[in-house]
């Protein structure tokens, strides 16, 4: 009889081992299908993100063109101002020294 009892504990062990092997195995591969959709996703983003750093960089390298150029125009237009300005300031020194000349001789 005890050799029954243990027979019977014994093949009930190896039926659950069996049983949950072979749940437990099926799992482990929907799991690993699942991780190799998760990899393609993650490239997909990836190349997405990729595109999008290039058009972002591309968008301001143009973008600091154009300021580069509207301070090179801001430039030029403060040095004509600056430009005028002295040729004023020497215009009328020279009116303010040639009227002091002509009052002294």
């Amino acid at each position: 009889m005890n050799l029954a009892v243990t027979l019977l504990n014994t093949f009930v062990v190896v039926a659950v081992g069996a049983a949950l092997t072979y749940l437990t195995n099926d799992r482990f591969k929907a799991l690993g299908g699942e991780m190799s959709g998760l990899k393609a996703d993650m490239a997909s983003l990836d190349g997405r993100l990729d595109a999008g750093m290039a058009r972002l960089n591309a968008r301001l390298d143009t973008d600091i063109g154009a300021v580069r150029s509207d301070i090179a125009r801001v430039e030029a237009r403060l040095d004509a101002g600056i430009a005028a300005v002295r040729s004023d300031i020497v215009q009328l020194a020279l009116a303010v020294g040639s009227g002091r000349s002509a009052a002294q001789g």
